[in-house]
């Protein structure tokens, strides 16, 4: 968990997420943009991640089963993504 949150935290500061709030995988990515917008785009890449009640606010709640490959697919996504 350590490890891979780490990545997470480092890694997901891309594209529309500005800052990434939280610990462990408890962690919400804040967005530029609203935060339903970057989650539809999530799941139309198949990654599924949650809302929160801010409304620029994507949360992240992994299963502790969580692989560096997920990681990467999400840090593509948001690279793809428009800030």
């Amino acid at each position: 968990v350590r490890r891979l949150s780490g990545r997470l935290e480092r890694e997901c500061r891309v594209g529309p997420v500005s800052d990434v709030q939280g610990m462990g995988f408890l962690l919400g990515l804040r967005t530029s943009r609203p935060a339903s917008e970057v989650l539809a785009q999530l799941r139309a890449r198949g990654i599924l991640a949650g809302s929160s009640a801010d409304p620029n606010v994507v949360r992240l709640l992994p299963p502790l089963v969580l692989e560096d490959e997920h990681v990467d697919a999400l840090v593509a996504a948001l690279k793809e993504m428009e800030p």
